[in-house]
C-alpha cells in the first residue's frame, strides 16, 4: 500500500470543492479575507499604541514589560498553529473557525477591559490563542473551496490581504492611539474592541454560508504531542524574545529556555512517529515537495521578517523619521507583495504551472536584499521606496505558491496538518530570524561605533550591549550621533547582505521542488445555487470512511 503522502499519487491530493453555489462561495472568501485581516492586523497595531496604553495603565514598570504585549500575542498564535489544522481535520473546518474567531474576539474584549498591564499581557495571549486559528484555517477553508488549480488565483488575494493587514497595523494603531476618547473609553482600547462587531460579521457569513461535509472516523487525541509542541515552541519564542533584552544570551535563563525548547521539540517529534492519531504526521516529512516548500517558509521567515524588523529603526535612525514615517516606508514592499501575489495566482490558475514562479521570486528577494544593502542616510525616497518594492514583488511570486504546492500533493485527510504547516514555520523563522538579526545588528554596530569613537565613551556612560531608541541617540552631541549614525548604516548593511545569503540558500532549495499537475477548476464554478447537502466523494479525493451532512 502507497504512503498517504505518496507524490505518485496526484489524483489523491486535495478533496474537490463541495457543492456549493458560487455566490456563497465568493461570500465565504470574503469572510476568509476579513478574519485573517484582522488576525494580521493584531501583530502589528500595539506597536504604534505602546506610549498611551503605558501611560495609561503601565505603572511603574511598564516600560520594562511593554515588549510583552507583542510577544504574548506571538508566542500563543505561533505555538497554536499546528494545533488548529489537526484538529480541523478530526471536527471539521467549521466548527474549529467559528471557534478560533470566538476567542479571537473574546480575547479582544478582554484587552479592551484590561485595567493594568499585566491583565493586558494575559488577554493578549488569549486572543493570540484565536488568532493562530483565524491565520491556518483561512489557508485549509480555501482548499475546501476551490480545486487545486483555480485556489491559486485566490491564494493571491489572501496573501494580499495578510500583506494589507501587516501595512495598515501601525497606521491604524495610532490612529486609534491619537484620540484622547473614542465613545467614552481611551483611543487606545478600541484597538481591541473593533475587532467584536467585525468578527460577529465573521460568524455570521461563516455560520449561515460554509457548508462543508464533515468526516467522521474514530481518533484519539494527542494530548502529549499538543503539550510537547505547545511546550517547546513557547520556549524557544521566549528565549528568543528575552535574549539580548530582558537576559544576555549567556545567562542561565536564555540557555536554559533554548535547551528545553530543542529538547521539547525533538521528544515532540519522536512521540509523533508513534502516535495513534498525531498532530503532526512525520509520514509528511516523506513527501518532498511538503519537506521543501516547509524548509523555504521558514527560510523566507527568517530573512523576510528578521531583516525588516529592523528597516523602520534605520530609518528613524539614519533619516530621523517619525515612526509613523517609518511605517509608511514600508508600504511599496507590501505594494509589490499585494501586486505580484494576485498576478501569479492568476497565473497559476490559468496555466496550471507554478514552480517558475518561486524560482523567479527568490531570486528577485535576493537581488532586493543586495540593493537593501546600499541605503544609507542620503538615500533618497525614491531610490529607497523602489528597493523596498523589488523585494516586496519577489516575496509575492514566493509566499502563495507554497501553499499550493503543499496543498496539491497530500491528501484530504491530511490537508489540516499539511497546510498549517507553512504559516507555522514561517513564523517560527521570523520569531528566530528577528532575535539573531537583533543579536548580529547589536554586535556590528557596537563594533564600528568602538573603532569610531577611537577611544572615546558614548555619553552618560551609555553602552552598547542593546541598541539604544532613536530619541536617545538624538540627545548625543552632533559628532556622535554622526559616528553612531555610520556604525549603523554599516551594520545594516551587513544584516542585508546576511539576509540575502539566506534568500539565495532558498533559491538552492527550490530547484529541488517537484512540480505535480494542478487538478482542474473548482466544481464549485459549476454548482447550481439549488443545490444541498453534502458533497458527493469525487475521482480526485479519498473517501472517507463515514461522512455526515453538510454542517
Amino acid at each position: 500500500m502507497s504512503s498517504p503522502t505518496s507524490e505518485a499519487r496526484p489524483a489523491a491530493a486535495a478533496a474537490e470543492a463541495p457543492a456549493i453555489p458560487r455566490r456563497h462561495v465568493m461570500i465565504v472568501l470574503g469572510g476568509l479575507m476579513f478574519c485573517l485581516f484582522l488576525s494580521t492586523l493584531d501583530q502589528t497595531i500595539v506597536a504604534t499604541a505602546l506610549y498611551q496604553i503605558l501611560t495609561d495603565i503601565g505603572g511603574d514598570q511598564g516600560l520594562s514589560q511593554a515588549s510583552w504585549l507583542i510577544t504574548a500575542y506571538l508566542i500563543t498564535s505561533t505555538a497554536t498553529t499546528p494545533l488548529y489544522g489537526k484538529i480541523s481535520d478530526l471536527y471539521g473546518r467549521k466548527a474549529v473557525y467559528l471557534a478560533a474567531i470566538a476567542i479571537f474576539m473574546i480575547g479582544s474584549a478582554l484587552c479592551g477591559i484590561a485595567t493594568s498591564l499585566p491583565m493586558l499581557i494575559a488577554f493578549r495571549a488569549v486572543q493570540g490563542i484565536g488568532g493562530g486559528g483565524l491565520v491556518s484555517l483561512a489557508f485549509v477553508v480555501l482548499a475546501e473551496l476551490f480545486s487545486p488549480r483555480e485556489r491559486g488565483k485566490f491564494m493571491g488575494y489572501i496573501y494580499g490581504v495578510f500583506a494589507a493587514g501587516t501595512a495598515a497595523g501601525p497606521l491604524i494603531g495610532g490612529l486609534f492611539a491619537d484620540q484622547d476618547t473614542i465613545l467614552g473609553a481611551p483611543g487606545w482600547r478600541w484597538i481591541f474592541y473593533a475587532n467584536i462587531p467585525f468578527g460577529l460579521i465573521a460568524i455570521a457569513i461563516i455560520t449561515i454560508f460554509l457548508k462543508l461535509p464533515v468526516v467522521r472516523r474514530p481518533h484519539k487525541i494527542d494530548f502529549l504531542g499538543a503539550f510537547l509542541v505547545v511546550a517547546g515552541v513557547t520556549a524557544i519564542i521566549m528565549a528568543t524574545a528575552l535574549g539580548g533584552n530582558e537576559f544576555a544570551w549567556s545567562s542561565p535563563t536564555i540557555i536554559g529556555l533554548g535547551a528545553a525548547g530543542v529538547v521539547l521539540v525533538v521528544l515532540f517529534a519522536v512521540w509523533e512517529r508513534k502516535a495513534s492519531e498525531p498532530i503532526q504526521s512525520m509520514a509528511l516529512w516523506r513527501n518532498s515537495i511538503f519537506t521543501v516548500t516547509t524548509l523555504i517558509a521558514f527560510i523566507m521567515g527568517v530573512a523576510s521578517t528578521g531583516i525588516l524588523s529592523f528597516v523602520a529603526l534605520f530609518l528613524q535612525i539614519a533619516n530621523g523619521d517619525s515612526p509613523t514615517e517609518a511605517g509608511i516606508s514600508l508600504l511599496p514592499l507590501m505594494l509589490g507583495l499585494l501586486f505580484t501575489s494576485i498576478i501569479t495566482g492568476n497565473l497559476i490558475t490559468k496555466t496550471g504551472r507554478y514552480k517558475i514562479f518561486p524560482v523567479i521570486g527568490m531570486l528577485i528577494s535576493c537581488g532586493g536584499l543586495v540593493l537593501l544593502s546600499r541605503l544609507d542616510e542620503h538615500t533618497s525616497v525614491v531610490v529607497r521606496d523602489l528597493y523596498m518594492a523589488v523585494i516586496g514583488i519577489g516575496m509575492g511570486l514566493v509566499m502563495q505558491v507554497l501553499t499550493v504546492a503543499v496543498q496539491n500533493s497530500v491528501e484530504r485527510k491530511d490537508m489540516g496538518a499539511a497546510s498549517a504547516a507553512n504559516p507555522f514555520f514561517r513564523a517560527m523563522g521570523g520569531a528566530l530570524g528577528t532575535a539573531a538579526f537583533g543579536s548580529i545588528l547589536a554586535a556590528r554596530v557596537t563594533h564600528h561605533v568602538t573603532d569610531g569613537l577611537n577611544g572615546r565613551q558614548l555619553p552618560g556612560g551609555v553602552s552598547l550591549t542593546s541598541l539604544p531608541s532613536p530619541t536617545e541617540v538624538r540627545a548625543w552631541p552632533a559628532d556622535i550621533q554622526t559616528i553612531f549614525t555610520d556604525a549603523f548604516v554599516k551594520a545594516m548593511s551587513e544584516l542585508s547582505l546576511i539576509a540575502a545569503g539566506f534568500v539565495a540558500a532558498g533559491f538552492v532549495l527550490v530547484l529541488f521542488l517537484k512540480e505535480l499537475p494542478l487538478k482542474g477548476a473548482a466544481p464549485a464554478k459549476a454548482a447550481a445555487p439549488a443545490q444541498a447537502g453534502p458533497a458527493s466523494p469525487t475521482a480526485n479525493s479519498t473517501a472517507p470512511a463515514a461522512q455526515a451532512p453538510a454542517k
